[in-house]
């Protein structure tokens, strides 16, 4: 597993809060993620597959290829697959936003992600059950999902062409 580009590698391979997770202090558990994303419904007989996209310069949200790939598989397999989507933190700091009848971005000076980001984002979004936002600590996931796809950058995947 890698973390974003906006994550050193070296520092650790994902940010994970381990501590409220081992403690139990998060205010949701897997079971709680199972029910709420509906996961291993005996009449589905799906497996569940979470994917978290990484983002920063050369991300897997900055390449297209992948991103209409990823919503090709998902169309051609959802009869055995349940996909879902967990976006970084950083992208619900880069949304368009509707407040007192005005239209504006809201884009975190701290946390912005560039136009491609934001775009494949949004197509993501479309076309995938994204999970909650308050839903920020992914070791819960882990437990929930059969699958979990934390794809490293196409900067670090093998035979991968940026762009």
């Amino acid at each position: 597993m890698y973390g974003c580009e906006s994550c050193s590698v070296r520092e650790h391979q994902i940010p994970l809060f381990f501590k409220r997770y081992i403690t139990h202090t998060l205010p949701y558990t897997s079971k709680d993620i199972i029910r709420q994303y509906n996961l291993h419904n005996d009449d589905k007989k799906k497996q569940s597959v979470l994917i978290c996209p990484s983002v920063g310069h050369l991300s897997f949200l900055t390449n297209d290829g992948i991103i209409h790939r990823l919503i090709e598989l998902k169309k051609r397999y959802e009869d055995r697959f349940d996909f879902a989507l967990k976006l970084h933190g950083f992208c619900y700091y880069n949304e368009r936003v509707e407040e007192g009848g005005k239209s504006f971005d809201a884009i975190h000076p701290l946390h912005s992600l560039g136009a491609q980001e934001r775009a494949n984002s949004a197509l993501l979004r479309e076309n995938f059950n994204v999970v909650s936002e308050e839903h920020y600590n992914i070791l819960p996931f882990f437990e929930a999902f059969d699958f979990v796809s934390t794809p490293p950058p196409p900067s670090r995947m093998p035979g991968c062409q940026h762009g």
